[in-house]
This record gives C-alpha cells, sequence and structure tokens, in this order.
C-alpha cells in the first residue's frame, strides 16, 4: 500500500509542530539572542539549569501543571523573536527562569 506524499507531510508536520524543544535548543536560542552570557560555559550552565528545573517538576514534585508551564515557556523561547523575547512576551513570574 502506497501513501500519498501530502499525508505524509502532513504527518511530519504535525509531528514536529508538536514537539517540547528540549534545553539544547532552547539554550541555543538564549546564546543566540544574547540573553545568556555567550561561551560554552555559560551554554552549559544554562542547559544543566534547565534540565534541573525540567527534572524538579517532572520527577520530584510530579508537578503536571508547571511542567506545562516549563514546556510552554521553551517553546516561546524557540518560536519567538529576540526582540520579543527581550522585551518579555515569554516571562512567567510562576516559573523559575534560568
Amino acid at each position: 500500500m502506497r501513501i500519498p506524499i501530502t499525508i505524509l507531510f502532513a504527518a511530519c508536520v504535525l509531528s514536529i509542530s508538536g514537539c517540547t524543544p528540549d534545553c539544547e535548543t532552547t539554550c541555543n536560542k538564549l546564546v543566540s539572542c544574547g540573553s545568556v552570557e555567550d561561551g560554552a560555559a555559560s551554554l552549559l550552565e544554562c542547559e544543566n539549569s534547565c534540565r534541573t528545573q525540567q527534572e524538579l517538576y517532572n520527577n520530584d514534585w510530579e508537578d503536571a501543571e508547571k511542567q506545562q508551564g516549563f514546556d510552554d515557556l521553551k517553546s516561546c523561547i524557540v518560536s519567538e523573536t529576540c526582540e520579543d523575547i527581550a522585551s518579555g512576551v515569554c516571562y512567567d513570574d510562576q516559573l523559575y527562569v534560568w
């Protein structure tokens, strides 16, 4: 059975758009925007802090609301422009911003 290319393309787009960015992708965006001091050490610190917060919500607290908020924050950072991020479009005062 052959699947039409348009259905395959639609499935790929849906699967990509539904994914939450990982900490590496999110921190790379922040570094590229200048929101995190440039350099390998700062990038690593950002990623470690992000992962720590993610594990805290997932494993330690098992807090689905905070995890969803954190996922939304990462998605916002990756999808918005640097100017919008700097103006606070992704800011959530309920979450620790690393």
